[in-house]
């Protein structure tokens, strides 16, 4: 049974006036059980809008917040008989409608207090390393719940970090657009000639000894044969800096960290200036033309 079909009949029966048909009235005339009389009806029909309204108050809700107060008061039994006014074991009245708005229990599709969502969600956009276990004791409500909430109502998912080289100011950032820019219009007027004199280089750490891996340690056997063995080794601790330059044409050169130096301004001048030398020395043929610089 609808909301609207509840309210409809409760309006038609007249409840301020049921003294004058109590026990008077067969139900059979109001569409219920035969042999039941008007106060067991008038009951059952209370039930059904307590029942109904709990089930349907999620998408009736915001109706329900505009309806005047004047037809509520109609639907409500405060006004009804005492030997019918049970209102106070559970059917719903305009206070109620306040309290459960308060607490929450406006339920969503996966009967979750809507309350309670909202409340997780402020919670997470304030700090977003909080943990399941510090948002379900801030809450008071369980661990599992706030899994639903996050997963199902609000469709979020907790991500580790993504590592990047670094993070860059505005001013940097400006810079790098401006040349990707250009080398992308040098690159639409000679494609060829644009990446035979692009020279880019990279860092990477370079251990003393890397053990080979499982899979590169494999070895066919015949039906019958032992498996091979090798000891369980480590990657040394020892390791070093390489700074690798290189072309289309290939390694120009490769500069290694000296220990206890760090890399700053002045050792990138200085790998610039090397860089210079050794295109003069493997690129001859590119003399006359200047090469792209690093990027």
């Amino acid at each position: 049974m609808s909301i609207s079909k509840i309210f409809e009949r409760l309006i038609k029966y007249q409840l301020d006036s049921i003294n004058d048909i109590k026990n008077t009235t067969p139900d059979n005339q109001f569409g219920f059980k035969y042999r039941h009389f008007t106060t067991y009806a008038l009951n059952k029909l209370l039930s059904d809008v307590n029942t109904s309204l709990h089930k349907l108050c999620r998408n009736y809700y915001a109706k329900l917040q505009n309806i005047d107060n004047q037809l509520i008061n109609k639907l409500v039994c405060t006004d009804v008989n005492d030997n019918i006014n049970r209102c106070n074991s559970g059917y719903p009245t305009p206070q109620m409608f306040t309290y459960y708005d308060k607490i929450g229990i406006f339920q969503d599709e996966n009967n979750l207090p809507i309350e309670n969502v909202k409340r997780v969600h402020k919670i997470v956009l304030k700090n977003r390393k909080t943990k399941l276990r510090e948002i379900a004791d801030t809450l008071k409500i369980s661990e599992g719940s706030v899994f639903s909430i996050l997963h199902e109502n609000l469709s979020m998912r907790k991500l580790l970090s993504k590592w990047v080289p670094r993070l860059l100011t505005p001013d940097q950032k400006r810079q790098r657009v401006d040349d990707s820019e250009r080398c992308l219009e040098l690159f639409k007027r000679n494609k060829k000639d644009f990446l035979c004199r692009y020279v880019t280089m990279d860092e990477t750490w370079i251990h003393y000894y890397t053990p080979e891996s499982k899979r590169s340690s494999a070895e066919w056997t015949a039906v019958g044969e032992s498996r091979p063995k090798r000891p369980k080794t480590q990657i040394s601790a020892g390791k070093v800096m390489a700074s690798v330059f290189w072309d289309a044409h290939g390694i120009l050169f490769i500069d290694y960290l000296e220990k206890g130096k760090t890399i700053n301004s002045e050792y990138y001048m200085a790998l610039l200036a090397r860089l210079s030398v050794e295109i003069k020395k493997k690129r001859p043929h590119m003399q006359k033309k200047s090469a792209v610089p690093p990027r």
